[in-house]
């Protein structure tokens, strides 16, 4: 697809569709199917209903919901009408979502019924926020206090009325507060021209066609889950959004969806590959692709093997794009996230800012060809937004390295760097490691503060049902695969990994708790044993 430069937007992509396949299947939800022509005339019934609240261009419109067909067309509807959307992350509560909602300056919220209860705690808190639009009745129902409410039903307008609102590539459809991990979120700001290349670098990774079903149950209030469904608008094909990952029914729902291609996140492939059992039904599907950034080398052979199809590696970033795949050669080394797509430029710097050469780690930075292709910057940040740009180049704050055929391969956050005796270590390679041990169902490894300074090393495992640790057998499988300065000292069993809603794991949170008495100290065992 290569639309004229001034038709590059998400409203633009929508009429395309329409008008190229008016009564193919676009989307399906909880069991609903939607056809293009369908999901055009909701979008258009909200739209006017926003228009008729006073919503006008350029003023941001938030959106809080979980995965279902209304979400998606609350979505376009904000964006076709010229406003921005923010959608929010479900999962926050307290002083994370008042600041998201007071940071955006959203005056006007449209929400589920599920979210309420979060809502009310911080109704006090809330500076800007004077209307909410809830998506079910119980939702209106309820007293907020100085705040005007409506039923999303109550508001919308004629179906057969285009809100015919004139919308530029250049302009703010989104602000997506990413991250979660440290510090407070940043509100990237997302043109309508990003998500355009969003749609058309993923269909072009993935070899998109008409007759493909791609399966997502990434939620929708993150890049992932609306970068699959633009793909699947200009594809052609049709797009199955899911309420949330289940590991239970992950099999099950892809089957009876026919998916052809499926998203995944690294976690999600581990969990779906060491949770269960080989089944005699595994390559029971009609998957080709699965679409899993961040999956381990060690596991993506087996994962492919096991399950019958192939897996597209990648490299992306809310701030940038689909900047790296492994769609386009069939010798890519397993964990490799690919090579760079024509669209970018990517190097490797030192500490210094100086290119590595081949097989060394560094920063990885990423310039784009076409601007409008990445963000436009942080949502009131500039100073934010000055230091992740250096000389046209992103700082993606990660490290990875590129072979001699020009593969990369991610190593760490360089903030997840640990630094022990001199020596950097990376938490990932700990994680590789620690993760295949046999009772280990996953892991997280950190930094916790050394008496010797510098840091040492710490990991915090979660045990498969039914069995038990030695610990001192977990650093014996260690030591042949790790450098001695990466071993494990501390090691936590935990119940669970604290985890963002895309699974990323919150290794701040880890990093507060730090050691306890209840830690096993390989250090201190070894001063016993002397």
């Amino acid at each position: 697809m290569n639309l004229p430069r001034s038709q590059r937007t998400v409203p633009d992509l929508l009429t395309w569709r329409v008008a190229n396949g008016r009564d193919t299947p676009l989307l399906l939800c909880e069991g609903i199917q939607f056809s293009a022509e369908q999901v055009e005339a909701e979008v258009n019934r909200i739209g006017q209903g926003l228009i008729e609240l006073g919503v006008s261009p350029g003023e941001r419109v938030g959106l809080m919901s979980s995965n279902k067909a209304e979400t998606v067309f609350c979505w376009l509807a904000i964006l076709k009408i010229g406003a921005t959307c923010v959608p929010v992350n479900t999962g926050l509560r307290g002083l994370q979502l008042s600041y998201v909602l007071n940071h955006s300056e959203v005056q006007l919220l449209v929400s589920e019924q599920a979210c309420l209860e979060q809502l009310k705690d911080v109704k006090e808190d809330l500076e800007v926020l004077e209307v909410l639009i809830f998506l079910d009745e119980k939702g209106k129902q309820e007293a907020f206090p100085g705040k005007v409410s409506h039923l999303l039903t109550d508001i919308c307008g004629d179906y057969e009325l285009d809100p015919c609102v004139s919308v530029k590539p250049d302009q703010l459809a989104s602000i997506l507060y990413t991250g979660g991990t440290t510090g407070p979120s940043k509100g990237v700001m997302s043109s309508h021209c990003q998500y355009y290349w969003w749609a058309v670098l993923m269909v072009r990774c993935l070899k998109l066609n008409s007759s493909d079903i791609w399966y997502t149950c990434l939620p929708f209030f993150h890049i992932n889950a609306q970068g699959t469904f633009l793909a699947g608008l200009i594809s052609g094909g049709a797009i199955v959004l899911d309420k949330k990952f289940s590991a239970s029914q992950y099999w099950k729902r892809v089957r009876q969806s026919n998916a052809t291609i499926t998203s995944l996140l690294g976690t999600m492939a581990h969990i779906l590959h060491e949770k269960r059992l080989p089944q005699d039904d595994d390559k029971v599907h009609a998957v080709r692709k699965f679409f899993c950034p961040g999956i381990q080398g060690h596991l993506q052979s087996s994962f492919e093997q096991r399950f019958g199809a192939s897996v597209v590696n990648a490299y992306g970033m809310t701030e940038l794009n689909c900047v790296t795949s492994t769609s386009f050669s069939s010798k890519t080394p397993p964990g490799s996230m690919g090579k760079t797509l024509d669209e970018f430029e990517v190097e490797i710097l030192s500490s210094s800012d100086q290119p590595v050469p081949a097989g060394r780690p560094g920063e990885m930075v990423v310039r784009p060809r076409y601007p409008l292709s990445v963000m436009s910057g942080y949502f009131r940040m500039p100073e934010e937004t000055k230091a992740a740009w250096k000389g046209g180049w992103f700082r993606t704050g990660d490290r990875a390295y590129r072979d001699s055929e020009g593969n990369l391969f991610f190593v760490d956050r360089t903030k997840d760097c640990i630094r022990r005796r001199g020596e950097n270590v990376s938490s990932f390679e700990v994680e590789q490691v620690v993760n295949d041990y046999s009772p280990v169902l996953e892991c997280a490894a950190y930094a916790v503060p050394s008496e010797l300074g510098e840091d040492d090393v710490m990991v915090s495992v979660v045990i498969r049902p039914g069995m038990v640790i030695d610990f001192s057998q977990l650093i014996d499988w260690c030591r042949p695969r790790l450098a001695d300065f990466a071993l494990p000292r501390y090691v936590a069993v935990v119940e669970s990994l604290p985890k963002t809603p895309l699974g990323r794991v919150r290794k701040f949170e880890l990093r507060e708790r730090g050691v306890t008495e209840l830690c096993w100290d390989r250090e201190s065992l070894l001063k016993r044993e002397t």
